[in-house]
């Protein structure tokens, strides 16, 4: 009898445990494919996550979800931060994630020679911040500060390349790693020699600015450079066609006479010097030419309008070039 009663108790045993392995099967494999952000804050519990996982449908049962991370030993490990969950990932794969340190991120490239308004715009058309939100981060007195930049705004700081950024950045965090990327690129051995040229740092970068702006050609930045440093040494106006169209905020292909006069102090066909500040985010390659730039006697260049510019040391030799390249007139 005892033999019989054996045998139904090893059935009953084999049934159960077939039973748990299809229903352990059931909770663990992943459902239809979907891909949600799950957000973890300070003081968030795995309890509460589960909750919002089997509500979005990232997971069968809160309570298999639960015990899977107390059987792991991972429900103590919860990292705070944005995570991309699939529910092809499955139970298992979502507790790693969670427990991991590789949260979800944005990446955005800023090109070379932008400004901060179309940073702005690029940003805001990527869904990453707003373009109001990020031009009164880059007037932030506390961030301007902690990099002591003397200046009204970070343009010129803000350096351009690819950013991976967690999902829950502000336009502050924003604007903080991008100045961090220049400091980063633009050592102090660099920072010294612009200082020892030019008085100060914002001097410097706001002269590569120009230099950015103007070159399309590599090996004509030292020579756009020089050509500034020319005019400045002789108290020439710099006369930069870059500067008007950063005072008007707007892209033209051609100038007219009436944009030249813009009362602006970025205009730097009225007004002697460098403007106010920096007029986009110049490049590590535009930040050498102006530590190191050409030692010509060029006071001129003009637009030969196939990315090259040709140099002249006279006005009449510029004014000629002018003619021919801008204006289209043949010499017969």
């Amino acid at each position: 009898m005892s033999g019989v009663y054996n045998m139904i108790n090893k059935k009953y045993l084999v049934t159960g445990l077939i039973l748990l392995f299809f229903l352990f099967l059931f909770y663990l494999v992943p459902g239809p494919s979907r891909t949600i952000l799950v957000q973890v804050r300070e003081g968030d519990t795995f309890h509460k996550v589960a909750r919002t996982l089997k509500k979005e449908g990232m997971v069968r049962s809160e309570l298999f979800f639960i015990g899977l991370a107390k059987l792991t030993g991972s429900s103590g490990k919860l990292k705070t931060g944005t995570y991309e969950i699939s529910s092809r990932s499955g139970s298992w794969n979502i507790i790693r994630i969670l427990t991991g340190s590789k949260t979800a991120s944005k990446i955005f490239t800023i090109p070379e020679g932008y400004n901060t308004f179309q940073i702005a715009g690029l940003l805001e058309q990527r869904g990453i911040t707003s373009r109001t939100a990020f031009l009164n981060a880059v007037k932030s007195r506390k961030i301007l500060d902690h990099f002591k930049i003397d200046q009204m705004t970070a343009e010129g700081f803000l350096y351009p390349e690819t950013y991976y950024i967690p999902y829950e950045y502000t336009a502050e965090d924003i604007v903080m790693l991008m100045m961090k990327s220049f400091f980063s690129r633009i050592t102090p051995v660099y920072i010294k020699k612009i200082k020892e040229k030019y008085g100060s740092l914002e001097k410097g970068v706001n002269l590569a600015s120009l230099v950015e702006w103007e070159a399309k050609a590599d090996f004509e930045r030292p020579i756009i450079a020089g050509v500034f440093l020319n005019r400045l040494n002789q108290n020439l106006n710099l006369g930069s066609c870059a500067t008007v169209l950063y005072a008007l905020n707007r892209h033209k292909e051609r100038l007219l006479f009436k944009d030249l006069k813009i009362n602006s102090p970025y205009n730097t066909y009225v007004y002697q010097g460098l403007p106010p500040t920096p007029i986009c985010n110049p490049s590590e390659k535009s930040i050498l030419a102006v530590i190191y730039p050409a030692r010509d006697t060029y006071l001129y260049f003009v637009s030969m309008n196939n990315g090259r510019h040709y140099f002249s040391t006279t006005y009449g030799e510029h004014l000629q070039a002018y003619r021919y390249y801008i204006l289209g007139e043949r010499v017969q």
